[in-house]
């Protein structure tokens, strides 16, 4: 059976310019390094402004929203591992809600086939960047203009 998932690694097999000659060749390596780049510059306007950011050739807009966690509290792996003790996430740097990215394929904003069938999943490395990210934004600027919940507007 076919992996259904799509990576950036197998996104360089459908880059059109992958011979040397062409003008716009780019190699693998090079490749990587543009998409960890644009995404980490993404990821930060989405941090700094609070906004929704607009994709382009409209597959939808990407936003960080707050939410109030379940009752099944998260535990914190790290300092239980130090304490010998279950120790859960109290995310009191967000007064107790917690930030999740949304990607957003409302009929007006995004326009491609079976756009229901599709998702977003980021990788472990991502979400633990984009946690570090807003957690430190957060420490540093509190909640000011992180997004609001459910701000679907």
């Amino acid at each position: 059976m076919q992996d259904k998932r799509i990576t950036t690694t197998k996104s360089y097999d459908t880059y059109p310019y992958k011979k040397p000659a062409h003008g716009l060749y780019v190699d693998k390596k090079l490749y990587m390094e543009i998409i960890k780049l644009a995404n980490a510059k993404l990821v930060e306007k989405l941090i700094m402004t609070g906004k929704k950011v607009v994709l382009p050739s409209r597959l939808g807009t990407l936003q960080f929203m707050t939410f109030k966690p379940s009752k099944k509290r998260m535990i914190d792996f790290k300092l239980t591992k130090e304490l010998g003790k279950t120790i859960y996430h109290n995310n009191l740097a967000t007064n107790g809600l917690a930030v999740k990215l949304v990607w957003s394929k409302s009929w007006y904003k995004a326009n491609f086939k079976n756009k229901k069938t599709w998702r977003l999943k980021l990788t472990r490395h991502q979400q633990r960047y984009n946690f570090n990210s807003v957690t430190k934004y957060i420490q540093r600027n509190g909640l000011k203009h992180l997004i609001r919940e459910k701000d679907y507007s």
